[in-house]
């Protein structure tokens, strides 16, 4: 059922709340109170009946059910002061009282389905183990960094701030808060300070599957406290969008493909994407995208990596491309603010850095490029793709002239399957250098693992340098003694 009132549409079936087509967040709980006070507004509803109907019938504390009514009012723009929507009725209850329309859900089809709901996590606060209770300020600190920064990641429901405060000084069970929460993953952390250092733990809970997935111990030295906490912020976004990627991608495989959801078809295509050998999964990746596509139209994020598709068939000279097709996947993405603004919106996501990097590759800007590829390395160090990282430093130190750094950091990314040309890369440069001992091994290796490399080839298929840096690469390819044909 679709309600509108004041401007304001929610939708039931698509648990989703607008104002004047802008999404507005709201946390699952105060949804389900919106609703519950919606659906009987005719009257006025006791504190019991909702905490029997939104925590079924569980004992919560009176303070939580007064937090779950202000996010409730937070979110359609009301307030305590004006309850010009939700009325307190002292010592009854609450009772909705805008004056309301409603209509089937079916009139607003663009709506994404319930099934393509992307996962939830709550920030738990933060524990603070010194014996100053002066550093409690650091401890809160950490919980409203962190909701910022992880709010920033497009795919994640995150559940606010306020909410979570209601939970400091005590220490429920997991899955207690899961459960009145409606949240799929769990974020907890200590804090402890000791004259000039800090340390701070954190560990990502997996509610569904009752187990840790991950967990980090940061020490530092507090020169500067509010420095310490923006770098640990940022590095703990970074490595929690990839630990609950992975995850994802996991429950994604464990689902038979003609029972995945939209979400879970684009967590299929992206851990393809991500694996040892998607050149050779190409066909099964754009399967999984459009299939996400066709269950949900408007889900932003297969659009975009549809077009990413193409793009990476593009750079990486893999047959036949359809450049007008990845144009009008990337205009769609866009116009659904998937990748607009990308690195503003979540500044920790480590491929935004990377595809920005190789943009100003093709640009020629290989300065900004380094920054901005290294960047993705220290955000995601353990990225499975890691190797794709690694090659296009040592293209960029390539394009440049810097041939001993562009063997040094092709070297690395030789010990990954992924990067297509990072072995010209290093012959090409071992080329300039005159090192024909080392350039033999890496034409024996060319010959095993690219056999259909030659100059010819790359020439005809290998788009990414502009002119004079193409020339550069090409023609230490000719010293290192690649072949012509």
């Amino acid at each position: 059922m679709i309600y509108t009132f004041e401007n304001v549409t929610l939708d039931t079936e698509a648990v989703t709340i607008r104002d004047d087509d802008q999404a507005r967040p709201c946390e699952p709980k105060a949804f389900a109170l919106l609703q519950a006070l919606i659906e009987n507004r005719e009257r006025v509803i006791s504190k019991d009946e909702l905490i029997d109907s939104i925590w079924n019938g569980r004992i919560v504390s009176e303070s939580a059910l007064n937090s779950c009514v202000s996010a409730a009012r937070r979110a359609v723009g009301d307030d305590g002061r004006s309850q010009h929507i939700i009325r307190t009725v002292p010592k009854r209850g609450f009772r909705f009282v805008a004056e309301v329309t409603c209509d089937q859900a079916e009139e607003l089809e663009e709506q994404p389905p319930e099934s393509s709901r992307p996962p939830s996590i709550a920030v738990m606060p933060f524990r603070n183990l010194s014996n100053d209770s002066e550093q409690d300020f650091l401890a809160d600190g950490m919980l409203e960094d962190l909701v910022m920064t992880l709010s920033r990641i497009r795919w994640l429901v995150v559940i606010g701030s306020g909410t979570m405060f209601t939970y400091r000084g005590q220490q429920p069970a997991s899955n207690e808060v899961a459960t009145d929460l409606d949240v799929r993953y769990l974020l907890s952390g200590n804090v402890r300070k000791s004259n000039d250092r800090v340390r701070i733990s954190v560990q990502l809970f997996d509610c569904d599957e009752r187990r840790a997935i991950w967990a980090d111990l940061y020490d530092r030295k507090a020169e500067d406290i509010f420095d310490v906490q923006d770098d640990i912020t940022r590095r703990v976004g970074a490595a929690v969008e990839h630990e609950l990627a992975r995850a994802e991608q996991t429950r994604a495989a464990r689902t038979r493909p003609e029972n995945l959801d939209a979400w879970l078809a684009y967590q299929m295509a992206i851990s393809r994407l991500r694996s040892g050998d998607a050149a050779a999964d190409l066909d099964a990746i754009i399967r999984f995208f459009d299939q996400a596509i066709v269950l949900d139209p408007r889900f932003a994020l297969a659009h975009a990596g549809r077009a990413f598709v193409e793009y990476w068939r593009y750079i990486e000279g893999l047959g036949d491309i359809d450049l007008k097709f990845a144009f009008e996947r990337a205009h769609q993405a866009v116009s659904l603010d998937a990748l607009n603004r990308a690195l503003e919106l979540n500044p920790s996501f480590a491929w935004s850095h990377h595809l920005l990097g190789i943009t100003h590759i093709t640009l020629g800007e290989t300065g900004a490029a380094r920054k901005n590829v290294k960047t993705a390395i220290r955000l995601s160090p353990r990225d499975t793709l890691i190797g794709i990282f690694y090659a296009a430093v040592s293209l960029c130190c390539l394009a440049d002239g810097d041939y001993l750094h562009c063997v040094q950091w092709g070297r690395r990314a030789i010990a990954y399957p992924q990067p297509r040309w990072i072995h010209a890369y290093v012959l090409s440069a071992l080329g300039h250098l005159g090192d024909r001992s080392e350039a033999r091994e890496i034409l024996t290796l060319i010959s095993r693992v690219r056999p259909d490399f030659s100059l010819a080839y790359i020439d005809e298929n290998f788009r990414i340098l502009k002119s004079d840096s193409r020339d550069r690469f090409l023609g230490g390819l000719r010293l290192a003694g690649l072949r012509e044909t």
